[in-house]
């Protein structure tokens, strides 16, 4: 600085502590058996399986995956599919406060998830519209989708469900091969860390 003189400046920057957002990143393994519902194996035919399908996290345990429907984000009415004055759907006013967002935030849920997929199947169930967002390759966004992530949830319920679409073996944000990752919301304003229950449904 030097008395009398003016200077413009530029400054840019990149924030990299992001206080609404928990990244994921993995790969997956494991075995083809056929098994009951308490895990006692029939028969295994060993090997490693091709993990294709999809990752899951949820802030509620998932009980009934039959229910499973979309989260309207573009409403500040009821949530997705309610019908019911009883009925506890979630929205993105709900979510959003939830998350301890605001509705302004560069950040926020309906910003990040801005776009729409075609369809997604959860079991037996599929699902068109839902909203969607696809995270980088190598630090950059990608040409090619391969890291597509919706927003679903369970009808009548404030369960909150992020799922991931597996590509195995695939480049991510960081340049290396991974099978999945995702983002999951954070309360920023939360001492306490959000607990997130994960599920897979390879096919």
């Amino acid at each position: 600085a030097q008395a009398g003189n003016i200077t413009q400046l530029e400054i840019s920057g990149v924030s990299g502590a992001e206080p609404s957002w928990q990244g994921y990143y993995g790969n997956i393994s494991g075995t083809l058996t056929l098994a009951n519902a308490q895990n006692s194996i029939m028969y295994s035919w060993g090997g490693e399986i091709n993990p294709v399908g999809e990752v899951y996290a949820a802030n509620e345990s998932v009980n009934n995956w039959d229910d499973i429907i979309c989260i309207n984000l573009s409403s500040l009415q009821k949530g997705y599919n309610c019908t019911g004055q009883n009925e506890q759907c979630v929205n993105i006013t709900e979510i959003e406060s939830y998350y301890g967002m605001a509705s302004t935030d560069i950040d926020g849920v309906n910003e990040t998830f801005n776009r729409t997929l075609g369809n997604i199947s959860v079991g037996t169930v599929t699902l068109t519209g839902c909203p969607m967002t696809t995270l980088y390759v190598n630090g950059s966004p990608s040409a090619v989708d391969y890291w597509n992530e919706t927003m679903l949830s369970i009808n009548d319920t404030d369960t909150i469900i992020y799922a991931s679409i597996t590509n195995p073996n695939t480049f991510g944000f960081n340049n290396q091969t991974w099978d999945f990752q995702m983002i999951v919301g954070e309360k920023d304003t939360d001492s306490v860390s959000t607990t997130y229950y994960m599920y897979t449904e390879l096919t």
